[in-house]
């Protein structure tokens, strides 16, 4: 039985952060303006020296939290993962999202901290009572999930049960999110997605729904979403021309609640569907995900092809970029299909893409590493291309793909 849970000491101990990413240093900073005393954790020299000079040069942006009555706490760096989460009230992960490893980081630290601190995972693909495999069940009252949208792009926090959470822990967590400036809001239940995710996807599905009965165009549904919200949801954009069209593609990442996790990394599908929900077909079946992140896709519609990215591990330099016809070889199944290229590989970590149909060129977005990602690349596509991709800009603090 899991000892009778009290309130921890915030003042003279610090919380620690593990990833000193783009989420991971975005978060430390987000503490340290409004006071509270951060131990960033990442292995990588690179990474911990960018996240650095990032703080250092940002933490003022972040100000508006408090409206800069506060005093920033202490920033500690460490490598060594022990030293960083010596004496945390807080430990919260923000690192990538793979089901395995993350298995094994939770287990891991349920032997370095003790039982009055927290553990957050940070998850919005795999819900918290699915990672406790490797941690004692003395010591599952204290996981709390705690989500964050990108600080300074969303300011709001989802605090998570593991369905075995101590009340007082998720009461706690709440108070500290709120004292933080930020804005928590707490899920009563597991539920994959969370809260906004699932309100976002539900404003989706009655767009689609909007257009499919002709109620209203694109142009308009925007101009009213964007008049009757201060901040669009910023971790998808709708793309118009995929609003428009009779005909949509997307992409199932098979990590929803009914994710097997021996199938993790070949679950991925790319499909397509009329604009009513109908005619739902698999384009292509088995893609590979690694670390369950996004895979965007891009239809050059004169080519007749479709266009994706496979991530990768985080700054590993192992992205890819695929193609296939838009339709299915005769006689083929969409998981055995015969006509799927490799573009190019090796790259850093792309994640968004479009194709010009009338030039033929392809742009992404890759993220990665400071040397190497936070690039825009650009490739040649067409049937005279050399297959070669040039970057004609790169060391953006967080790249994306928005479209006008």
């Amino acid at each position: 039985m899991a000892p009778q849970w009290t309130c921890l000491d915030t003042v003279s101990k610090p919380l620690a952060v593990l990833g000193a990413g783009v989420l991971g240093r975005r978060l430390t900073a987000s503490w340290l303006v409004v006071g509270y005393d951060v131990n960033l954790r990442d292995p990588s020299e690179a990474q911990r020296n960018a996240a650095l000079v990032y703080i250092q040069s940002s933490l003022s942006d972040y100000e508006t939290l408090t409206a800069g009555e506060r005093k920033p706490g202490k920033l500690n760096v460490f490598a060594d993962l022990r030293s960083a989460v010596k004496n945390a009230w807080f430990v919260l992960k923000a690192v990538p999202e793979k089901f395995s490893t993350t298995i094994d980081a939770i287990g891991e630290l349920d032997k370095l901290v003790g039982l009055k601190c927290i553990v957050g995972p940070n998850s919005s693909s795999f819900r918290s009572s699915k990672m406790l495999d490797k941690a004692k069940p003395e010591g599952h009252s204290r996981v709390c999930n705690v989500h964050y949208q990108m600080p300074q792009k969303g300011s709001t926090v989802e605090i998570i049960t593991d369905g075995q959470t101590d009340p007082d822990i998720i009461q706690f967590m709440y108070e500290r999110v709120d004292d933080s400036g930020m804005l928590p809001g707490i899920a009563h239940k597991e539920s994959t997605g969370l809260i906004l995710n699932r309100l976002w996807a539900a404003i989706k599905r009655e767009v689609i729904a909007i257009l499919a009965e002709d109620v209203s165009d694109p142009k308009e549904i925007d101009t009213l979403f964007v008049c009757i919200t201060t901040k669009p949801p910023q971790e998808e954009s709708v793309h118009h021309d995929n609003l428009a069209a009779p005909l949509l593609y997307f992409l199932d990442l098979g990590v929803g609640a009914a994710f097997d996790p021996s199938k993790g990394l070949t679950c991925g599908k790319i499909m397509t569907a009329s604009a009513d929900g109908s005619n739902v077909k698999t384009l292509i079946d088995g893609v590979t995900t690694p670390d369950g992140i996004d895979v965007s896709i891009a239809t050059g519609r004169i080519l007749g092809k479709i266009y994706w990215s496979q991530k990768g591990p985080s700054k590993a330099g192992q992205g890819r970029l695929f193609r296939a016809s838009l339709e299915l070889p005769r006689g083929e199944k969409s998981d055995a299909r015969s006509n799927i290229e490799m573009l190019f590989d090796k790259l850093p970590e792309p994640i968004d893409l479009e194709i010009d149909t009338e030039t033929q060129d392809l742009y992404l977005t890759g993220r990665s590493g400071y040397s190497l990602g936070n690039t825009l690349m650009k490739a040649s596509v067409g049937s005279d291309g050399d297959k070669k991709t040039n970057t004609p800009a790169r060391h953006f603090h967080e790249v994306d793909w928005r479209e006008d």
